[in-house]
């Protein structure tokens, strides 16, 4: 892509700074992505926000394997975004 004088952008100078969608959640992305699991669980037909970009049209897939462990796919089409959330659970008392 060319800027308005026409010279080519180096693509390191672009990428640096530039979070990468695989990249790791950040605390704060962290704590948005628990927002975001607990708003679809109360209502699984509603638009969530994406933790990253905060666009809404985050897709979750619930991959849980209870009552040890809590797995959600999270996934967003505008910045790509694609990381697994694992939420610990106490194992059942027996």
């Amino acid at each position: 892509m060319s800027d308005p004088e026409g010279q080519t952008p180096d693509p390191a100078e672009e990428a640096e700074g530039a979070q990468l969608a695989s990249d790791p959640l950040s605390p704060e992305e962290a704590r948005l992505a628990l927002a975001a699991v607990a708003a679809w669980r109360a209502n699984p037909k509603a638009a969530v926000a994406c933790p990253r970009c905060g666009r809404e049209g985050l897709a979750i897939v619930d991959r849980s394997a209870r009552p040890y462990a809590e797995w959600h796919a999270l996934s967003c089409s505008s910045c790509g975004l694609d990381v697994t959330l694992h939420i610990p659970l106490t194992p059942p008392s027996s």
